[in-house]
């Protein structure tokens, strides 16, 4: 986590796919440490900005990491949520 705390000013400073690996890494690992909320953060901010990433497989891992961020939390209703990104 310390590595990638360090990455942290600089991951949203060149807005491309590969700018945002540091942030889904930091997702995964708040996701092994349980921390959904924080896990649940790093996840969005990929979402947040989903149009860099067109059709990359990157975007349907993120929602599904952040369904299960939001499982670790208990709200169900959100994870269930996740689905394509057409539905709603």
């Amino acid at each position: 986590m310390e590595v990638l705390r360090h990455a942290a000013p600089y991951e949203l400073s060149h807005l491309d796919e590969y700018s945002f690996y540091p942030v889904y890494v930091r997702g995964e690992a708040y996701l092994t440490e349980h921390q959904g909320g924080p896990a649940a953060a790093e996840f969005q901010k990929i979402l947040d900005h989903r149009v860099i990433f067109g059709n990359s497989p990157l975007v349907a891992l993120t929602r599904l990491q952040l369904a299960r961020a939001y499982v670790m939390q208990g709200d169900t209703a959100k994870a269930e949520g996740q689905g394509c990104g057409r539905c709603g």
